[in-house]
């Protein structure tokens, strides 16, 4: 399932877009807010890996939707303390989207086979 679901190759290019722009914030949001941000899209991954595992995955991508959601505010809070641009902001906001209609679809699946 990992190797063949598109999710799983859309968080890693998510990630190496992402890490690479926390790592250069200012020294006194490093440890705050980039953090979060790394730590819950971080999360999110170990969430999907935990679905893919399991027999009922829901739970998991309840959880995993939820990481997208409190991601999506801590990016908006990188952007009002521009941290991040506007350009870097939307390219963000898109791929949190899509990585939510993935598992959007993935939850109506996996409730809907049981």
């Amino acid at each position: 399932m990992m190797q063949q679901s598109p999710i799983f190759e859309r968080v890693e290019k998510f990630l190496d877009w992402l890490l690479p722009i926390t790592s250069q914030f200012p020294k006194h949001h490093r440890f705050g807010l980039a953090r979060r941000t790394e730590d819950r899209a971080l999360d999110f991954y170990e969430q999907i890996v935990r679905a893919a595992k399991a027999d009922k995955p829901g739970r998991y991508l309840y959880e995993a939707d939820v990481q997208l959601t409190q991601l999506g505010f801590y990016l908006r809070r990188c952007y009002h303390l521009q941290l991040i641009t506007a350009r870097q902001y939307e390219e963000g906001s898109r791929r949190i989207a899509e990585l939510g209609r993935l598992v959007g679809g993935w939850i109506k699946k996996a409730v809907g086979a049981g």
